[in-house]
């Protein structure tokens, strides 16, 4: 536990340090830019908060989310499109029907990142439309190995009212159609901000 806390302790100097110097050199403070001070009042009153919504990533339709721009030609006797990048645009909706309403946009990059199994590599921004969390943004990065039932990616950041966020984002597939590479994932986010 004393590790854990000095290691937390060591993260918030780093923190503090790197934005008093950024501060320094950008000559004191905007409208957008938060204060020293508003970083300390922030970090002292963080909550965590749950959401839960459907990401629509679908490939091979009419009118795709999810488009492959990068990858070995044809099979190439590869069982795992090792080496395929797509780009997505996902809709956010509150339910699984891609009718339900949208809470935001899933946009980033996945790759296809090992030889042996069906993981992907992804980075993407959560872009939250509603309520609250208007314009608001979240950071996931991390591995999805997509045959699991339950997979764990890390929350590495946020914007407005997510601002320094970290957290998790657990998923689950709630609907998989293999002819055209299109999914619908229940997505569980837990964010401490």
């Amino acid at each position: 536990m004393a590790s854990s806390l000095a290691k937390v302790t060591l993260f918030i100097t780093f923190l503090f340090c790197a934005l008093s110097n950024h501060e320094a050199v950008a000559g004191g403070n905007s409208e957008d830019t938060p204060s020293l001070e508003d970083l300390r009042l922030l970090l002292k009153s963080q909550k965590l908060t749950r959401l839960n919504f459907y990401m629509h990533d679908l490939v091979l339709v009419s009118d795709p989310t999810s488009v492959r721009v990068a990858g070995v030609p044809g099979s190439n006797g590869n069982t795992t499109n090792f080496g395929d990048l797509y780009v997505l645009d996902d809709p956010l909706t509150t339910g699984p029907s891609l009718t339900s309403r949208a809470v935001g946009r899933a946009q980033g990059i996945y790759s296809f990142s090992s030889e042996d199994a069906t993981a992907l590599m992804m980075s993407i921004n959560m872009i939250f439309t509603g309520d609250k969390y208007n314009g608001s943004t979240v950071a996931v990065i991390g591995r999805n190995d997509v045959l699991k039932k339950v997979r764990e990616l890390p929350v590495v950041g946020g914007t407005g009212a997510f601002r320094l966020a970290r957290g998790f984002l657990q998923i689950t597939t709630a609907v998989l159609d293999s002819p055209t590479l299109s999914v619908v994932l229940n997505c569980s986010l837990y964010v401490l901000h």
